[in-house]
C-alpha cells in the first residue's frame, strides 16, 4: 500500500514539476488574449460609426460572418459585396434607409454619438472566441449588440455582429 501512495505523490511531483510548466503559458496565453480584442472591438465600433466598411471587411472571420441574432454566416466575399452595393448587411449596420423594413434602425443608428462601454465574456464551449458586449454607457443595463471575435491564426476576427 504505501509503495503505491509513493508512486501516486511521486507522480503527482512529476506532473507539477514537468508538465505544468509546459501548460501554464498555454493557460497564461489564453487568459491574456481576451484583452487585447478590445482596441479591435473599439476600432469596429468607431468604423460602424463613420461607416468604414473597409475595417469590418479586414476584420471579417475568414470562414464568415453573420449578422443579427441566429443567423446564417455569409461568405466573406458576400459581406464584401454586400457592403460595397450598399445593400443588405450595409443597411444594417451602416443606413436605416435601405432596409427593406421601414421603421427600423440600423446599428450605426443604435450607437449614435452617445459614449459606449465595452465589456468582454468568455463564450462557453468556445475557448478561441469571446463575446464584447457594447453598452451605453449612460445606461450600463441597456446592451446595443455584441461583438463576437474568433482567434484566427493568432489574431481576432470579427465572427459575429448579435443585436435585437
Amino acid at each position: 500500500m504505501s509503495s503505491v501512495r509513493v508512486f501516486s505523490i511521486g507522480a503527482l511531483m512529476f506532473a507539477i514539476a514537468v508538465l505544468l510548466p509546459r501548460y501554464e503559458p498555454l493557460i497564461a496565453a489564453q487568459i491574456a488574449t481576451a484583452p487585447d480584442v478590445l482596441p479591435l472591438a473599439q476600432k469596429t465600433v468607431d468604423a460602424i460609426r463613420n461607416k468604414d466598411a473597409a475595417l469590418l471587411i479586414a476584420s471579417a472571420d475568414p470562414a464568415g460572418v453573420c449578422i443579427g441574432f441566429d443567423c446564417t454566416r455569409m461568405s466573406v466575399a458576400r459581406f464584401k459585396r454586400q457592403l460595397a452595393e450598399k445593400r443588405g448587411v450595409y443597411c444594417t449596420i451602416f443606413d436605416a434607409a435601405c432596409l427593406q423594413i421601414k421603421g427600423g434602425s440600423s446599428l450605426r443608428d443604435v450607437l449614435g454619438s452617445r459614449p459606449v462601454t465595452l465589456s468582454i465574456s468568455k463564450i462557453e464551449d468556445a475557448p478561441q472566441e469571446v463575446a464584447v458586449a457594447v453598452r451605453n454607457s449612460g445606461r450600463p443595463s441597456q446592451e446595443l449588440f455584441v461583438l463576437i471575435y474568433r482567434r484566427v491564426n493568432g489574431r481576432w476576427a470579427l465572427q459575429q455582429i448579435e443585436y435585437s
